[in-house]
């Protein structure tokens, strides 16, 4: 199913804007993490 990897990817991108809130991190460094942390899409069968 596509809801889980987008509900992850969705709980890790608020952790990372809530702690980029307090230290100011760079947010295209999360967003790269982010996605590269991912596991690939399911097959659509």
């Amino acid at each position: 199913m596509r809801t889980l990897p987008l509900a992850a990817a969705a709980a890790l991108l608020v952790l990372l804007s809530g702690c980029g809130d307090k230290q100011e991190m760079p947010r295209p460094v999360s967003f790269e993490v982010v996605s590269s942390t991912t596991p690939p899409p399911p097959p659509s069968r």
